[in-house]
């Protein structure tokens, strides 16, 4: 399992939990035991009230989180945002649950709100590292799964049915019907079926008793 060490390896690691890269959001992870129990996105809302944030703490304690990491995804981050940002946030620890880690991604910079080290979190922010030069990406990629999409839109596209094509229905309603019963492959099925249990039976028995084989 892929090991997050640094805020870099968390935000590497975020799109390919989701899905796609995150714009404008709120992305909540339950830990359980220092592992990823559960990933949750919303769209960074104007307002949140007090029952939106009693569903999310609910679902982040459902499979017995002790801990949270939060990361806050907008274009601007001004007062509107740095508002809702507390209210979450204060919605976490009023319902139990530690914040391990808490980020803003701004544009293309982001900053730990926990980390007091200025020489390493300093207040402007670092450059937000591009994901395909990530470590995490590499140790993704290798383990076979894909590089997640660019947009929520794409994420859609990607699942959503695909328009009815007359043309490939039209060739696929052209190929003639299997005759199963003169089908050459389906004899030559049998024959090593048979082949098959003729040797099973051989290296069982030392010899062939069924003459049908």
């Amino acid at each position: 399992m892929t090991t997050l060490t640094t805020p870099k390896d968390l935000l590497a690691a975020v799109p390919f939990l989701i899905g796609f890269n995150p714009k404008d959001s709120i992305v909540l992870l339950s830990l359980n035991s220092d592992a990823i129990a559960l990933a949750i996105r919303i769209d960074f809302p104007d307002q949140i009230g007090a029952d939106e944030l009693r569903l999310l703490t609910s679902h982040l304690s459902r499979d017995g989180a002790d801990s949270v990491i939060a990361i806050f995804y907008s274009t601007e981050i001004g007062q509107r945002e740095n508002e809702i940002i507390s209210e979450v946030l204060a919605a976490i620890n009023d319902f139990g649950l530690s914040l391990r880690e808490v980020i803003t991604v701004e544009k293309d910079r982001y900053r730990s709100l926990i980390c007091e080290d200025l020489s390493c979190c300093p207040s402007q922010g670092n450059p937000l590292p591009e994901l395909i030069d990530s470590r995490i990406a590499a140790e993704q990629v290798a383990q076979g799964r894909p590089i997640p999409y660019a947009t929520l839109e794409q994420l859609i596209d990607s699942i959503s049915p695909i328009e009815s094509d007359d043309e490939l229905n039209e060739l696929i309603s052209s190929v003639e019907l299997i005759d199963y019963e003169k089908d050459a492959i389906a004899f030559q099925r049998q024959g090593a079926s048979a082949v098959d249990e003729f040797m099973k039976e051989f290296k069982s028995q030392g010899l062939v008793r069924d003459k049908a084989l």
